[in-house]
């Protein structure tokens, strides 16, 4: 997709794109899991290292949605209106949002290993409960976007209560670490906190569908009630 953009704008796809960002995106989300579920390094720094990837592809994705709505040929040639470029721009947002939040618990994860820093199973298991949750909602909420299905919207939605339902399980921090140390302290709220985001991000791109799905809703209605005037 990038390849294709540089060399011609018309012969990109932004939905290709997005399917790409979201493809690499959510795979941050499984290896990250899996990293913090069996304390792995390696795991968690190759999570990092596709940060730089997200931020290429955001880069020309978010070009190419802001060049469809300026140019109304390039827009036609993509099969975009306005009102789809400022949708697919708010999702490609969110993709890189939920990215950047992944890689912060990635950091957070190498800090706490390289450092030697335990922190209680209680905790450790709560936060990997809560991160499955927000990164099946991710998942779905994109796949919804891209296939304007609604049926999972208001779940995703919904489920920003379950995770803080679990987050008052170990609110406030039970203390832990070295007398005086903060800092295995920190990373954990990094990671809480992150967590969350990720959540609240999955529920806004949801939250776009249903926006979405009503407003061709409109245009299915405003178009049919055109035709029998005429």
């Amino acid at each position: 997709i990038v390849l294709q953009t540089l060399i011609d704008e018309s012969k990109a796809s932004v939905v290709s794109g997005i399917e790409r960002i979201h493809i690499i995106t959510y795979s941050m989300c499984r290896d990250i899991l899996k990293a913090t579920e069996n304390w792995d390094t390696d795991l968690a720094r190759s999570v990092v290292s596709l940060e730089d990837d997200v931020d290429q592809l955001t880069y020309f994705l978010l070009r190419l949605i802001r060049g469809a709505a300026l140019n109304p040929t390039l827009g036609r040639q993509l099969d975009l209106d306005p009102l789809d470029c400022l949708d697919y721009q708010t999702l490609v947002h969110r993709i890189e949002r939920i990215a950047d939040h992944t890689t912060n618990i990635a950091n957070s994860v190498i800090a706490l290993i390289e450092n030697k820093m335990e922190i209680p199973e209680n905790v450790l298991s709560t936060l990997i409960e809560a991160a499955k949750i927000a990164f099946t909602s991710y998942d779905e909420a994109v796949n919804g976007f891209l296939t304007k299905n609604i049926d999972q919207t208001n779940e995703i939605i919904d489920r920003q209560k379950n995770i803080r339902e679990l987050f008052k399980e170990i609110t406030p921090l039970p203390r832990f670490g070295k007398p005086g140390d903060t800092a295995s302290l920190s990373q954990v709220i990094t990671m809480r906190e992150s967590i969350k985001n990720i959540s609240h991000h999955a529920a806004d791109i949801a939250e776009i569908t249903i926006d979405r799905a009503y407003k061709l809703e409109e245009i299915t209605q405003t178009s049919s009630t055109q035709i029998k005037r005429g």
